[in-house]
């Protein structure tokens, strides 16, 4: 986090979130925010090259991390995985969109559950009232 607070890194990350669902529609923030405090899934093991991570701005990363489940395509698949996901705007059904396409976006047991509960527990969707 180079030096920032972690409270400061979730608020950069939530304005970023907000931001580029206003302007783009891709991605429910709540759900974002909630992905980016896992640290886990597709757009994560993207991010890492031979074994470092890539560190990027708080907004590229995820302008970066929404235009990955906007047009990443499986082998043999010619419409984006996750193409149910964009634009949905409740956060239960985005999470299942997001766990629920041919290919998951991540494996590990339980991680619905996780997000769903961490968008909960932190009253993540208060930033998807900031949408409008």
């Amino acid at each position: 986090m180079n030096g920032k607070t972690r409270e400061t890194f979730m608020e950069e990350v939530a304005d970023a979130a907000v931001a580029d669902w206003r302007e783009r529609h891709i991605c429910l923030p709540s759900l974002v925010i909630a992905v980016i405090l896992s640290g886990k899934g597709r757009f994560f093991e993207e991010k890492c090259l031979m074994g470092k991570v890539v560190h990027l701005s708080v907004p590229i990363l995820i302008r970066s991390h929404n235009d990955f489940l906007a047009a990443w395509k499986g082998e043999g698949q010619k419409q984006p995985n996750w193409e149910k996901l964009l634009g949905q705007c409740y956060y239960i059904l985005a999470v299942q969109y997001l766990q629920d396409a041919e290919y998951p976006y991540c494996m590990e047991k339980g991680y619905e559950e996780e997000i769903v509960g961490t968008i909960e527990e932190k009253k993540l969707t208060v930033f998807d009232i900031a949408k409008k």
